[in-house]
């Protein structure tokens, strides 16, 4: 190799080498940007919580103030409709859905163990629901059975024996919500 070959490699190699470490040293926008779309997923996903709007599970309707509450069968669906009641000034929720199967299933919208605490309420995501509290996950297929992980984490059922269905309107009596308002005492979900 001659005198000025050999000066010109050893430029373009330093060159060479002066580029490829400014490429290690840049930082790729690859994770960057993966961090910002993660961070802008979670505040999405916190936002009804943080801001206290709608849970997920659908908008409470005002079903009255110590008064039965009465539900038109037809308009129940896979998606739980929610039902409040001012029980003695404790506002208490009913959920109300109709299974893919076409069973009607009801229950308290609080946990059987978490009643106690301020989240012990259940947001649906398809078919199935995840008390606010604990986390724990359930299909709809045990809402309103009382005999499934009975005192469990599921949602307090409301039995055929405590509702009536008569002419398509299901009926709910004003003294079993009186009777369960206890529960609903510490909620924050309002």
């Amino acid at each position: 190799m001659s005198k000025g070959t050999s000066k010109r490699y050893e430029k373009n190699t330093a060159a060479a080498a002066s580029k490829k470490a400014a490429r290690q040293k840049r930082i790729s926008p690859l994770p960057i940007a993966a961090a910002v779309v993660a961070a802008a997923v979670i505040v999405v996903a916190l936002m009804p919580k943080l801001l206290g709007g709608d849970q997920g599970t659908g908008t409470p309707v005002k079903a009255g103030d110590g008064e039965n509450i009465e539900i038109s069968v037809d308009s129940l669906s896979p998606t739980a409709s929610l039902y409040d009641n001012d029980a003695e000034g404790v506002t208490v929720e009913l959920m109300a859905l109709r299974d893919t199967a076409g069973q009607v299933r009801l229950a308290l919208n609080t946990c059987q163990v978490c009643a106690g605490s301020p989240y012990a309420y259940f947001i649906q995501e398809g078919d199935s629901f995840i008390c606010q509290n604990c986390g724990n996950v359930f299909p709809v297929e045990v809402v309103g059975v009382d005999t499934v992980n009975e005192n469990g984490c599921n949602p307090v059922p409301v039995t055929g024996d405590v509702y009536t269905i008569e002419d398509g309107i299901l009926t709910v009596p004003a003294s079993f919500l009186e009777a369960n308002a206890y529960r609903f005492v510490n909620w924050k979900r309002f």
